[in-house]
């Protein structure tokens, strides 16, 4: 087997998802604590709309339209994970940083997971499910093996992640058990995509799970122009940090000015 069209995962040839992001950002409440229950909520509603898109979407070949409706394969994931660790006041490239990554992660494969056990209950699994039934339950349990090698301990104190980190395996057990019984909807799940445009369109400082290359951005665009972008999380980063409101504001009248 090849990879999709644009390659973001491999997987059947011929075969094709559609792509659906979490703006992570949005997630956080005023104390910046990552609101883990209004994610799995949103993350369940994506992934039944995701589900819905396969049967009224167009494809560019027979085969790809035919491995689309065997496999109906997902591609949920999240961006703005690099504004997510600066206001958690985390380097990018920290055991910490990963920890918090890896959590969202989990979490979020677990409940698009459980939004597919639950449409395979009332309307059936994927055509192909029976076929390839123990392999897709031996992924399940190398999802779940994964997050408990996970360091809840790395997780930031006070900013939900931790209880995240307890939802999500709570759900894989939940989305193990119930799809050996009735099967699961979709073959996949999730995937990481660039997102670059529609990440701007969702007021991102970030795209998909990189980090910033500068806090301060021209991008051009296809009409003509550039669009100048600075981003939000120097001041709540830098507060988390312990700056003082004269350093902080010091420090963004430099960014928006240079």
């Amino acid at each position: 087997s090849s990879s999709k069209p644009c390659s973001e995962y491999m997987f059947v040839d011929d075969s094709a998802c559609n792509l659906a992001s979490q703006n992570l950002v949005a997630f956080l409440d005023e104390k910046g604590r990552f609101r883990h229950e209004d994610y799995s909520q949103s993350v369940r509603t994506v992934a039944i709309a995701q589900d819905l898109e396969i049967d009224a979407s167009g494809y560019p070949t027979r085969e790809i339209a035919q491995n689309a409706h065997d496999y109906r394969p997902l591609g949920q994931g999240n961006t703005n994970l690099g504004s997510l660790l600066m206001r958690f006041g985390l380097s990018y490239d920290s055991d910490e940083a990963r920890t918090v990554a890896a959590t969202i992660q989990a979490l979020q494969t677990a409940k698009v997971y459980q939004a597919s056990v639950e449409m395979a209950e009332r309307v059936g699994p994927f055509k192909r499910f029976e076929e390839n039934k123990g392999s897709f339950l031996r992924v399940l349990n190398m999802h779940r093996e994964a997050l408990r090698e996970v360091d809840r301990e790395k997780l930031p104190e006070d900013s939900g992640l931790k209880e995240a980190y307890d939802e999500a395996g709570r759900s894989l057990d939940d989305v193990i058990d119930r799809a050996g019984k009735t099967g699961i909807r979709n073959s996949q799940a999730t995937v990481y995509a660039p997102t670059g445009t529609i990440s701007f369109m969702m007021d991102c400082d970030t795209t998909g799970i990189e980090p910033d290359l500068a806090l301060r951005k021209s991008k051009a665009l296809a009409g003509g122009g550039t669009l100048e972008i600075v981003n939000t999380a120097v001041a709540p980063a830098l507060r988390k940090l312990g700056y003082e409101d004269d350093e902080i504001r010091r420090i963004t009248d430099y960014v928006d000015q240079h």
